[in-house]
């Protein structure tokens, strides 16, 4: 069974450079490939959670690129505001990495609403599709539980208990993961969680995770146009989004076109690799 680190090798390790000032760090795989896939993570994971998902398609020989959002990873913090504040700052990025060219955006979980957020606003560039991979419309309350709790805690104990506790580890494993059974599941995400140890500001990022609760960019209108051009794939047995938010998408996104991933939780990038594979026409 191949491991992140082994899908890394496809990549090559980049940074660019804000008009703030801020650097945003990024993977990138096949840069002279026709197809571009641009890759947006969750909220306190990084590029390297998205390694198993985006690898598979770099070999599969498509321009694959995966940020890390603000204050996590590599990348440089942003002063945000707002929600939008996000949104703003992807549109920046898609125009220094890719611009004027026609993309597959996709967005797992939190880095999803980022990505509405962004074509609420912006739009997409002609021929572009934006696949929302375990959107969070409803937050189920162990999830809202959760992050209430760490707001009780100082970074260093965030980092320490949330990363690196057995116990912790253990049950983000049976809150995240649909067949917590599964070995190579759980090593692979346990190899991404621990990677990710020491290169996240979870207080930051929880201020993000707030933006967000506060703002609701699911709520935000699209025009028909865009409506059509969205894919969504979750797991039937997401406890973080909560039993109803297949029922919320549909409503909300009616022209879309949805995909519920059977045995699967809110890792959709780990536990639904073959339904993502398809959505973004690999």
């Amino acid at each position: 069974m191949k491991t992140l680190a082994d899908y890394s090798t496809l990549f090559a390790s980049r940074a660019v450079q804000l008009q703030g000032g801020q650097h945003v760090h990024y993977l990138e795989a096949n840069p002279g490939a026709k197809k571009t896939i641009f890759v947006v993570h969750g909220i306190t994971g990084t590029h390297y959670s998205m390694l198993q998902m985006a690898g598979v398609w770099a070999e599969r020989g498509a321009h694959v690129l995966v940020v890390d959002l603000p204050g996590h990873g590599k990348s440089d913090r942003v002063q945000t505001q707002h929600f939008r504040d996000l949104a703003d700052w992807l549109h920046e990025v898609i125009n220094k990495l890719v611009p004027d060219r026609a993309i597959t955006l996709v967005g797992n979980s939190f880095g999803s609403a980022v990505c509405f957020s962004f074509i609420a606003h912006y739009g997409l560039p002609e021929g572009s599709r934006v696949v929302l991979g375990a959107p969070t419309p409803t937050i189920s309350r162990l999830s809202s539980g959760l992050e209430q709790a760490s707001k009780l805690f100082p970074e260093w104990v965030l980092n320490h208990g949330y990363y690196r506790n057995p116990l912790v580890e253990f049950i983000r494993m049976r809150v995240l993961l649909a067949d917590i059974k599964n070995d190579h599941l759980r090593s692979r995400l346990r190899e991404s969680l621990r990677s990710e140890a020491k290169i996240v500001q979870h207080k930051y990022a929880m201020g993000l995770l707030q933006h967000m609760y506060r703002d609701e960019p699911y709520k935000l209108p699209l025009s028909d146009e865009i409506h059509k051009s969205i894919i969504v794939v979750y797991g039937d047995s997401d406890k973080i989004a909560g039993r109803n938010v297949g029922d919320v998408i549909r409503q909300r996104l009616p022209h879309a076109q949805i995909i519920e991933a059977p045995l699967c939780g809110h890792l959709v990038h780990i536990e639904a690799v073959e339904p993502l594979t398809e959505a973004v026409g690999l």
